[in-house]
């Protein structure tokens, strides 16, 4: 068993079922992956939604040029860095 506080599973499948069902719904949804169909298959590009099939082709989410946003296209934003966590001194230069 896995087992960390409440993170209880009895296999690294049922982990990967719990992975995939919270996807159900996303733009990433992989929710009709499952570790048998990986282990045989190998990796899969998401979206993997119901009614996928296995492929080693790649798939591209956004050949169609249009993003899941209100206007279809990328929202990019920047953030300013965040201060130096332990700024250098006379111990430590």
């Amino acid at each position: 068993m896995l087992a960390v506080l409440h993170f209880t599973y009895d296999s690294y499948s049922d982990v990967c079922s719990e992975f995939t069902a919270l996807t159900r719904g996303r733009l990433c949804e992989s929710s009709s992956l499952n570790h048998e169909l990986l282990k045989s298959i190998g990796t899969q590009r998401w979206p993997f939604r119901r009614g996928s099939n296995p492929t080693k082709k790649a798939k591209r989410l956004y050949k169609k040029k249009r993003f899941e946003t209100p206007n279809g296209r990328a929202q990019v934003y920047t953030k300013q860095p965040l201060d130096i966590a332990e700024p250098p001194c006379d111990m430590y230069p």
